[in-house]
């Protein structure tokens, strides 16, 4: 085969079916799908979706997610977006006006600090579309709190 079919081929696969299920976390260049660290707490925060995990991805039009959380943060996808709303709102993390309950934040999402939670929240605090700025604080928070893990384990 041409090697540049094969490449192009290969690209469109990808584009089309994401990232093979066995791909590395990248943070700031570093690996980190093999850290202890990055293992517990995507295990923690899928444990934490599952009483809304069916529902959720009913509402949203989707086949049930397992393990949302195994590749870090979320792909900015209309379904996950929709997901992730969902989740928040089951959570408690929202209420009835749509304003973000840190407190609960904080108190449920593992590794979650209020610092991380409130320079998450803030950074996008003028979002228009409630879905778009749910899933950006949600990678945003994952993002933060796997630095903040790095720096403990020294990576």
């Amino acid at each position: 085969m041409n090697p540049f079919i094969f490449c192009l081929s290969f690209a469109l696969a990808f584009l089309i079916f994401g990232t093979p299920t066995n791909s590395t976390v990248q943070i700031d260049g570093i690996d980190i799908s093999k850290e202890k660290f990055f293992v517990e707490l995507t295990q923690s925060w899928n444990e934490l979706i599952v009483p809304y995990r069916r529902v959720c991805s009913q509402e949203c039009g989707m086949d049930e997610i397992e393990n949302v959380f195994s590749n870090g943060p979320l792909a900015e996808t209309k379904d996950l977006k929709c997901f992730a709303a969902c989740g928040y709102r089951h959570a408690g993390f929202l209420d009835t006006e749509n304003n973000f309950n840190t407190k609960a934040m904080v108190e449920n999402i593992r590794g979650l600090t209020e610092e991380i939670c409130e320079t998450c929240v803030n950074k996008y605090k003028n979002d228009e579309n409630l879905q778009d700025k749910i899933l950006a604080i949600l990678n945003c928070n994952i993002n933060l709190i796997f630095k903040k893990e790095m720096k403990k384990a020294q990576l």
